[in-house]
């Protein structure tokens, strides 16, 4: 709030340049909390730093740094990645293989007795095998399930397909070389010859590739979906009018037109008759006043063929938002509830 008083109202240069700063600030002093050994101080500092550098480029197609928007992306990732080293649990980045290549991962282990302290990792709960949003930042994993579930002994994976983060910047993987059996393999990666529950958690577009993920071959032991998606180009309509979401479709597609970005969006589609092959037990997430995919949880939960747990959240509670952003600890309290009473080993 202290930053947003000096952004100037309808100036994305000003909000740019504010948020970007306070990010590489916060990005020294973890680096320097780092050295002096202050360990989980600059943990801290990291994640809050990647969250604000990529806070604070959200707005760069319409800056005079509209060309900086890969470099602004490259030093978010470099404030993630201390935070990853800095974990106060095992964590690491590994590489995942797929049928599109070795995409990013990271895998992230519960503490001694699914504490948070550093130790050895413990045997988990189970797996949970995040996927996120197209132009979602890894670090907002530690927000939307990647915390808490590590908290309650869960060993929690996260990976990123074609169209995100490392895959699109530094792999040039588009999200038109499709995401066809990146989710099967992503789960058998999180999984690996164990015999502990998997489940796919998939948040805002992620949803949508969980569901499709599905459909193709991918199994589970537990879904979540945050919220149910079955139609990706229902979230872009008038995306022409509009300079920065335009710019960041064609980025992720791997176009160099709205109107190609909007073709190859238009394919990502599930015809909810579909979902009648979908088996495993599934939490539909929908937030009362959620502006993208309305309607398609309900959608999702007439169709699926497996046990369905609707979970409303309300404006009351403070939940009402896309993905309940304003009320993660409420939304985790209820996913991982449901996913100790409905999978969990112990």
């Amino acid at each position: 709030l202290a930053v947003a008083d000096r952004v100037t109202d309808g100036d994305p240069d000003s909000w740019l340049e504010e948020f970007v700063g306070l990010g590489r600030r916060l990005l020294v002093e973890a680096e320097r909390s780092t050295g002096a050994g202050r360990r989980r101080t600059a943990w801290g500092q990291a994640l809050r730093s990647a969250n604000y550098l990529f806070g604070g480029a959200w707005w760069a197609p319409a800056t005079h740094r509209s060309g900086e928007v890969e470099q602004l992306w490259s030093t978010h990732r470099h404030a993630w990645d201390l935070a990853v080293e800095l974990w106060p649990t095992p964590a690491g980045a590994e590489a995942v293989a797929t049928p599109s290549g070795d995409l990013p991962g990271y895998r992230f282990h519960p503490g001694p007795n699914g504490s948070t302290a550093p130790g050895r990792p413990a045997d988990p709960r189970g797996v949970v095998l995040m996927v996120q949003g197209l132009d979602t930042p890894l670090s907002d994993a530690a927000m939307t399930g990647l915390g808490e579930g590590l908290r309650r002994g869960w060993e929690v994976a996260l990976v990123e397909g074609p169209g995100q983060g490392a895959a699109l910047f530094r792999s040039s993987l588009s999200l038109a070389a499709g995401w066809d059996g990146v989710v099967a393999a992503a789960g058998d990666w999180a999984r690996g010859p164990r015999t502990v529950p998997l489940v796919l958690m998939g948040v805002n577009h992620g949803s949508w590739f969980v569901l499709d993920g599905l459909l193709g071959g991918a199994t589970a032991d537990a879904v979540v979906l945050d919220p149910g998606v079955v139609d990706r180009a229902a979230d872009c309509g008038g995306v022409g009018d509009d300079p920065i979401a335009s710019a960041k479709l064609q980025m992720a597609t791997g176009t160099t037109s709205v109107a190609e970005a909007l073709a190859v969006i238009d394919g990502y589609r599930i015809d909810p008759a579909d979902l009648g092959r979908v088996q495993a037990p599934t939490l539909v997430a929908s937030a009362e006043s959620a502006e993208s995919f309305r309607g398609q949880s309900q959608l999702v939960e007439e169709n699926l063929a497996g046990p369905v747990s609707p979970v409303r959240f309300t404006d009351a509670e403070g939940a009402g938002l896309d993905c309940e952003i304003a009320a993660p600890q409420l939304r985790n309290a209820a996913v991982y509830d449901w996913l100790e009473a409905t999978v969990a080993n112990g």
